[in-house]
Order: structure tokens, then C-alpha cells, then sequence
């Protein structure tokens, strides 16, 4: 069986690496949070900055947290199923016509938590493209949402067009992004997505592991975030749940690398020493070169593996 699928074998194993690479990418928004404060001659740059990291970041940390209730409710379910054959192992041994009322109960319950996942992480690039349009649009000041910095991106006559960034919105959005917003339209405007239960694994006393296919409608959706898996094997839920949370998270930094080099252009750093106009700015001596360097910086250097 295991030969078949690709599944999440060592759930705790996952949780722990995806709660590491959460953490890794909020640390990356507050450097970057950091920079744009020290670099730009906003005078709000502190107060709205920041609010709007923190709501990227919320973003995140729910979409980690309900990875965490979808590992759990697979070992509930795992539990319940135990109980079950215990009891009355008839139930899944009856021919349902495909329509096993256990079965049924276990997907939707598991589908329930994923779909919430989805919309968390697709979610997020709106909350990306806030910050986005905040630092990038000089001269019309208002909230753009992810489809509207796209459009911004692919047109041409506009403030993004002209930026270096534009690249990188634009390949964040034919990569991930679009995929991502049409499979959570489609939830909620068109259908549910279904999500069989393939088979699961059991030894003399109870059962081991759940098997719950992703739909075959997802992973069409998905192909180029599984485009490096065996497309002949099954790719459970929790496997696609785990990989959607790494892809987005990996788009996300490459949306901050350009970020951080855009306000590097645009920096106004050399007059923001005037604290009435920036307010506080913090300097570390570098142990290396023994100069000081800004907090930022040296944040946004670990943040990209170049200190420790």
C-alpha cells in the first residue's frame, strides 16, 4: 500500500517542519517589515507596515494550525475505525454501492478541514499583495487584492508595470496563484471536492493508517506544485495539504526577495537618520567586519541563511 501512495508517514515529523518554515518565513516578513521602515521615506512606515505583516503572519500560523487539526483528526478517525471493526467489521464488508456511510462521514469531516486550509492560504496572497501594493504604489494610495496586483503586473502604463517586481508577480501567479484561486472558487461558487477513502492499514488490534486520496480534480489543479512526484501513485490528503502549505511559503519569499530589492531601489535610508521624521532606528556592531550595521539588515542575512 505504502508503495502506492504518497502519504505523510511521520505526521509529527511534518508538523514540526512546516511549523519551522512558518516561523522562518514570519522572522522574513518582520526583517523585511524592518527594512522598508529604515529604507523608505514613509513617515507611517512603523505603525502600517507592520499591521500589515502581522495580518500575512496571522494568515500563516492558521493555515500551520489547521495542518495540525487535519494530523490529528486522520489519528481520530484512525481511532473511530478501530472501533469499528471492533464492533461491527460488517460495515466494511457490504457492498454500499460506493456510498459506505462511514467512508462518507471520515471525507467530510477531513475535506471540511482541508478546504478551510485553502482558503487560508490562498488568502494569504491578497494579504501579500496589501503589502505589495503599500510599498509599490507611490502614487495611488489604496488596497489592492492578489488578482488586481496581477492584472497591475501583466498590463503595462501603471506603477508595478514599471518595476522589477512585475517579473515576479507574474511568475508567482502562473506557477501557484491562480491555480490555488480558481480551486477555491470552484469550492465555494461550483462544488465541493471529494476526496475517496482509498483504503487503510490495519494489524491485529487496531488500524494503523488512514488513506484518503486527493481528488483527482485537485490534483489537476495542483500538477505543477506535484509536478516532481510519480504521477502514476496516489497522493494522499495530507501530503497534498503539506505540500500546498510549502509552495505557498516558498512564493511568499520570492515575492519578499523582490520586495526587499525594490525598496533598496527606492531607499531614502542615507536621510532617515532625522529621528522626529523615522523615530527609532537600531544599529548592531557587526562581530565580523566590526562596523555597526542596521538591525534590519542583519535580521533579513539570517533570515536568507547568510549569518547565523
Amino acid at each position: 500500500m505504502e508503495s502506492e501512495f504518497y502519504d505523510i508517514n511521520d505526521r509529527n515529523q511534518d508538523y514540526q517542519e512546516i511549523n519551522l518554515l512558518v516561523g522562518r518565513m514570519i522572522h522574513g516578513l518582520k526583517a523585511m517589515a524592518m527594512i522598508y521602515h529604515d529604507y523608505s521615506d514613509d513617515i507611517n512606515s512603523f505603525e502600517r507596515i507592520h499591521e500589515l505583516k502581522d495580518n500575512l503572519a496571522y494568515r500563516l500560523k492558521s493555515a500551520q494550525h489547521l495542518y495540525l487539526l487535519l494530523l490529528n483528526e486522520y489519528e481520530l478517525k484512525e481511532r473511530e475505525l478501530t472501533k469499528i471493526l471492533e464492533n461491527d467489521p460488517r460495515l466494511f464488508q457490504v457492498n454500499w454501492g460506493g456510498k459506505n456511510p462511514v467512508a462518507g462521514k471520515i471525507e467530510e469531516e477531513l475535506a471540511a478541514i482541508f478546504d478551510s486550509l485553502v482558503y487560508h492560504l490562498n488568502t494569504s496572497f491578497d494579504y501579500l499583495a496589501h503589502i505589495t501594493s503599500y510599498i509599490c504604489l507611490k502614487k495611488i494610495k489604496k488596497t489592492v487584492y492578489w488578482s488586481g496586483l496581477r492584472n497591475y503586473a501583466k498590463a503595462k502604463g501603471n506603477e508595478i508595470s514599471t518595476l522589477w517586481i512585475k517579473e515576479t508577480i507574474v511568475r508567482v501567479n502562473d506557477d501557484f496563484v491562480s491555480k490555488l484561486d480558481d480551486y477555491r472558487s470552484r469550492l465555494i461558487h461550483t462544488k465541493r471536492d471529494v476526496h475517496p477513502l482509498m483504503a487503510f492499514k490495519s494489524n491485529e488490534t487496531k488500524v494503523t493508517q488512514l488513506y484518503l486520496s486527493a481528488s483527482d480534480t485537485s490534483k489537476r489543479f495542483f500538477k505543477k506544485s506535484l509536478a516532481n512526484y510519480d504521477k502514476d501513485k496516489g497522493i494522499s490528503l495530507s501530503f497534498l495539504a503539506s505540500t500546498l502549505i510549502r509552495d505557498t511559503l516558498d512564493k511568499i519569499e520570492l515575492m519578499l526577495d523582490a520586495l526587499v530589492y525594490e525598496i533598496n531601489v527606492a531607499s531614502n535610508f542615507p536621510n532617515n537618520w532625522d529621528e522626529s521624521k523615522k523615530g527609532l532606528m537600531l544599529i548592531r556592531r557587526d562581530p565580523k567586519t566590526k562596523k555597526g550595521k542596521l538591525v534590519s539588515d542583519i535580521e533579513w542575512d539570517k533570515f536568507k541563511h547568510k549569518t547565523d
